[in-house]
């Protein structure tokens, strides 16, 4: 039995072989270039990115060390806070979990759910410069207090789970940038993280008396 669509296929090729045309037409090639322009060199185009990378850091590295960029850290550090302040109060009107808002008004602020917090110590070295100021985030289980006065027992004093200790820098679209050793993270994800490890804890805690 033939296979009619073999004959056709072959007959197809027969005929271009008939009239001259290659059976696979290569697409017409474009416009030749000039080997020889020296702007088509991949060396100049390398070179030319570098010392704009450069420059751009140069210039965030300049910010950075002068009174913008401790304004800008100070700025940054209240929205920090603002936001954290709107967050808490937003779960603790629209939740039954007890939420809680605390800062000293200097240095330092507290996020306290049930028997979990999260601590924001900053420190801006010098009023003139951000450089080398940092935010040190700790995760705490225990019931932890601003007031250096505050009294544990020994049994109930706060444990520390997590420490990250992050440098303030600027990103190349000029927006604030933690950065640890392990990580960089933007002001709103720091945030996020803050929230999401303490209703994760705290699920942990209240999900053990729930029925299996």
């Amino acid at each position: 039995m033939i296979d009619d669509d073999f004959y056709v296929n072959k007959l197809y090729e027969l005929s271009r072989i008939i009239y001259d045309k290659p059976i696979i037409e290569k697409p017409t090639l474009g416009h030749i270039p000039n080997f020889e322009d020296s702007s088509l060199d991949p060396i100049l185009d390398i070179a030319k990115s570098l010392l704009n990378e450069e420059k751009l850091n140069l210039e965030l590295n300049q910010i950075i060390s002068s009174n913008l960029g401790s304004e800008i850290f100070r700025n940054e550090i209240d929205l920090l806070n603002t936001q954290l302040k709107e967050k808490v109060e937003l779960y603790k009107n629209s939740t039954g979990l007890h939420f809680h808002y605390e800062s000293d008004g200097r240095d330092s602020t507290l996020i306290q759910c049930e028997e979990f917090c999260v601590s924001f110590y900053w420190d801006l070295k010098y009023s003139n410069t951000a450089e080398n100021a940092s935010l040190i985030v700790r995760q705490w289980k225990g019931y932890l207090r601003l007031d250096n006065r505050a009294f544990y027992f020994p049994s109930e004093e706060p444990k520390k789970l997590k420490e990250i200790k992050y440098k303030f820098d600027l990103n190349y679209s000029k927006e604030v940038i933690w950065g640890s050793l392990k990580e960089k993270a933007l002001t709103t994800e720091i945030i996020q993280d803050t929230f999401v490890f303490l209703i994760n804890e705290v699920k942990k805690v209240k999900s053990k008396n729930f029925r299996k």
